[in-house]
């Protein structure tokens, strides 16, 4: 290894860092789209997720649904803290049928 490549320094968040990020509306939603393609088919999986308890090993999959689900959570509290949420009834959100217009 050449001199050059040993001194190289690769950028790393300190221990302590928090990062305050933007996110708008579509990346949620990409978010929420990527939560339900994790979850697709995988009920029993689901299932044993709920009852680990904190600490215990996680399989990729498992940490992947956690990390999404934490981040999702995370912007939705701030979401609440900050007044951008609005809250819709289940039934505005159903697409209406061709027979309603």
């Amino acid at each position: 290894m050449s001199d050059n490549q040993q001194d190289m320094q690769i950028p790393h968040l300190k221990a302590t860092a928090i990062i305050a990020v933007q996110i708008g509306t579509g990346f949620v939603q990409r978010l929420q789209e990527l939560m339900i393609f994790l979850m697709e088919g995988r009920e029993e999986e689901i299932k044993a997720l709920e009852t680990k308890k904190p600490g215990e090993d996680m399989t990729p999959w498992e940490n992947s649904v956690v990390t999404v689900t934490m981040i999702l959570q995370d912007i939705m509290k701030n979401a609440k803290d900050t007044d951008q949420l609005e809250y819709k009834s289940l039934s505005s959100m159903l697409p209406s049928s061709p027979d309603q217009h």
